[in-house]
């Protein structure tokens, strides 16, 4: 059964089951981009530790950062991903808030992390977590966000969640200007759909931080057999056939899917 389910690996990502993946793949990004042990990283929206269950144990102690509204998540992460011996080994420090602030941390970031947090933000959330960055990132530091393209940008002030929202690559250039930075898209491969961004001080920071091609290459291969892993785990799911079959019935009796 791979449907989601409320614990803490459900609460993020698409499915569970591509939880491990979904944090490998973001793992994997920041160390081909240049992450060593002795810098720092600060991880937006950390939730269940996803890609933090993997870079606690690479870094040194007291190296991540993870900033999360939800306490409670991160506790579950901590409980079941990490355990108390590496807590305790790599003191890592949590933060937590829904305003992107880190109140006393006064630390520059060498890589700042937000996955799927620009998929949920409102324009004025965005222009808070650049605010953040601009704050706290190192002379020579990236920041990393995902987000989906959209030909138009969301234009509410709500989170949305666990719906998504789209936003515009000219309008992201334009917030990430507003906070005296520079953005460029990277071609690294995200299991939803979304794309990467990096954002720098310096055009030159974007330049320094390439992608080697071949890399792309086999990420992208591994993603989409991640992506058919699952697709194949969901069909075989009794639970699927039912609702394929559900779905033909009301098609037949006329239903059809209400207009966004």
């Amino acid at each position: 059964m791979v449907w989601p389910r409320r614990n803490h690996r459900a609460f993020v990502g698409s499915n569970p089951a591509l939880y491990d993946f979904e944090g490998a793949s973001q793992f994997n990004l920041l160390t081909l981009l240049g992450l060593r042990e002795d810098q720092y990283v600060l991880d937006i929206g950390c939730g269940s530790l996803r890609a933090g269950r993997l870079l606690i144990p690479y870094l040194q102690r007291g190296h991540y950062y993870g900033l999360d509204p939800d306490r409670s998540l991160v506790l579950q992460g901590v409980k079941n991903e990490v355990g108390d011996d590496l807590l305790k080994l790599r003191e890592p420090v949590f933060v937590h808030n829904a305003d992107f602030k880190l109140g006393q941390v006064q630390q520059p970031f060498d890589f700042i992390l937000a996955n799927s947090i620009f998929s949920h933000a409102s324009r004025e959330q965005i222009l808070l977590c650049l605010r953040l960055v601009a704050e706290t990132l190192g002379g020579n530091g990236i920041f990393l966000a995902s987000y989906y393209p959209g030909e138009k940008s969301y234009a509410g002030e709500a989170w949305v969640y666990p719906e998504n929202v789209c936003y515009r690559s000219t309008d992201l250039v334009e917030m990430a200007a507003l906070n005296g930075m520079h953005l460029a898209e990277i071609a690294w491969p995200h299991v939803n759909d979304q794309r990467w961004v990096m954002i720098a001080r310096h055009e030159e920071s974007l330049a320094r931080f390439r992608l080697d091609d071949q890399d792309v290459l086999l990420a992208e291969q591994a993603a989409r057999q991640a992506a058919s892993k699952l697709y194949r785990e969901i069909t075989r799911d009794p639970v699927y056939g039912w609702l394929v079959r559900i779905r033909a019935l009301l098609t037949e009796l006329g239903f059809k899917k209400p207009r966004a």
